[in-house]
């Protein structure tokens, strides 16, 4: 019994399959933190905890602490795998390996294995100024920015962002709150420039908008009282979260009076999340 020539199957002996295929095996394409790899940062030495990713579709993995030195670079650092597939990994039952190493240098990204590079350097983390920012993201990550609008945050509505993302798919929730003077027409936003991590910024797309919606009832003197809300994301890091109130009622879902609060949001899938090089 044989494969036709349009069939494979990847997880059979003496079978060659791409580092880019191999990578969908796993479900995790680009490069991603599965779990672990934690930094420990000193002046003088790095030291990667204990973890797992996929980086360029290969499959990465560190059992033990690694104690790495920074002596001698110049910042910003660089800590990540090197790849250099012109080497030839030697021996019979203990394999000896040439091709990988994890190191620290101040040179950024540059090679592609999934590409058909022989010789890629893939960060995980970068040193500049003192600050470690992590290059290649968790896969899974859930978090939440507060807003820094001082009328929110005078007011108690200090409403916080939610951001859920899997893999290169983002989802961000936002609950639109009463606003405490309901007399004048007013947009309240909740705007953070900068504040967004780099992990939840849309990269293919420079802004996007969503999650506008619009509700509200007739009140007793028959005027139409409405509360508008939505969220928008830029790729530079800046996030709108706005409330517009008009009446003074509190009027907060379709035929209710009263407070409250309703939700608002946007999702967006950029493959551009799962690339490195987009970060360092």
């Amino acid at each position: 019994m044989t494969l036709d020539a349009n069939e494979k199957v990847y997880q059979a002996d003496q079978m060659h399959i791409t580092p880019a295929s191999d990578g969908q095996i796993y479900g995790y394409t680009g490069s991603w933190v599965i779990n672990g790899l934690g930094l420990d940062y000193q002046s003088s030495s790095a030291t990667l905890q204990p973890g797992t990713a996929i980086l360029q579709g290969r499959l990465y993995e560190l059992n033990a602490a690694k104690t790495i030195s920074l002596t001698g670079l110049t910042q910003p650092i660089y800590i990540g795998l090197s790849a250099d597939l012109t080497q030839v990994n030697t021996g019979g039952g203990s394999v000896v390996n040439n091709q990988y190493t994890l190191l620290a240098q101040s040179t950024k990204a540059f090679g592609d294995l999934t590409e058909g590079d022989l010789q890629a350097f893939i960060p995980i983390y970068m040193i500049a100024g003192g600050i470690v920012s992590q290059i290649v993201f968790n896969h899974d990550e859930v978090l939440t920015v507060n807003p820094d609008s001082s009328y929110f945050s005078a007011a108690g509505k200090a409403t916080p962002v939610t951001f859920l993302r899997s893999g290169c798919s983002v989802t961000l929730s936002y609950d639109a709150q009463d606003a405490i003077d309901k007399n004048w027409n007013k947009d309240f936003s909740i705007i953070s420039t900068g504040h967004v991590p780099l992990s939840m910024r849309p990269v293919s797309t420079t802004t996007i908008y969503g999650g506008y919606g619009i509700y509200g009832t007739l009140g007793s003197e028959g005027a139409y009282n409405w509360t508008s809300g939505g969220v928008g994301l830029s790729s530079n890091g800046w996030l709108h979260a706005r409330a517009a109130h008009n009446e003074d009622k509190l009027v907060v879902l379709p035929g209710v009076v009263g407070s409250g609060t309703v939700s608002f949001g946007l999702s967006f899938t950029d493959p551009g999340l799962g690339n490195y090089y987009k970060q360092a």
